[in-house]
């Protein structure tokens, strides 16, 4: 999501929160959300590809659940799919032939995380707020490379690893049940092996929400 469409956002968001009055919030603690957007794996680890290129985003999506502690603090669990990304290169490395050799062909690399957030929440007013998150993210990434000449060997290589993870949004209450906004996040690596290049990096995500409360 380009800066533009950010920009176009919040200004709907803000002529559609500006006539609507919020009302006394019923005693709902739980909330499920989705959000989609677009995320970003960056950046191209092509050291050992020869004439490597790669997507740099793709569309991704989150299915969120949440226990809302008070109006200011909540504790959230979250899947995300940060999207497929594919490339190509006139030769990549096969380490599963009995003697390594530069192969052409075309992979795919992908990236999923599962993750536990702290939330923060700040009213703007009676309608619009901020958010904040801080968690733990535990991150899967799998790569698969298809060979396009003969007799070469192709690869599917699985990395995992924990990452922290940082979130920021702005949202409004379109009625006492729902929310809409626009979030952001990014995780950075905190642990955990690596094997294939392709697999070291860190995804971020913009996304427009929806959460419901019940």
């Amino acid at each position: 999501m380009k800066p533009t469409a950010l920009a176009l956002t919040g200004a709907l968001l803000f002529t559609l929160g500006s006539g609507t009055r919020a009302q006394p919030a019923p005693d709902r603690h739980f909330y499920a959300g989705i959000d989609i957007g677009q995320a970003e794996l960056n950046p191209d680890h092509s050291e050992s590809h020869l004439g490597a290129r790669r997507e740099r985003e793709s569309t991704a999506w989150k299915l969120r659940f949440g226990y809302q502690f008070s109006p200011r603090f909540a504790l959230e669990a979250a899947y995300t799919d940060f999207g497929d990304y594919d490339g190509s290169a006139m030769g990549i490395f096969v380490p599963t032939a009995a003697v390594g050799a530069l192969a052409p062909g075309d992979y795919t690399t992908s990236a999923k995380g599962m993750e536990l957030s702290a939330v923060g929440t700040w009213p703007l007013g009676e309608v619009f707020y901020l958010g904040g998150a801080v968690g733990i993210q535990r991150r899967e990434f799998k790569s698969v490379f298809e060979a396009t000449t003969a007799y070469q060997p192709g690869f599917r290589v699985t990395d995992g690893d924990v990452a922290t993870q940082l979130g920021l949004g702005f949202g409004f209450k379109l009625t006492d049940t729902f929310d809409v906004g626009v979030n952001w996040v990014t995780a950075r690596k905190l642990r955990g092996d690596t094997d294939y290049a392709e697999n070291a990096s860190d995804p971020s995500m913009v996304s427009l929400g929806l959460r419901a409360r019940f």
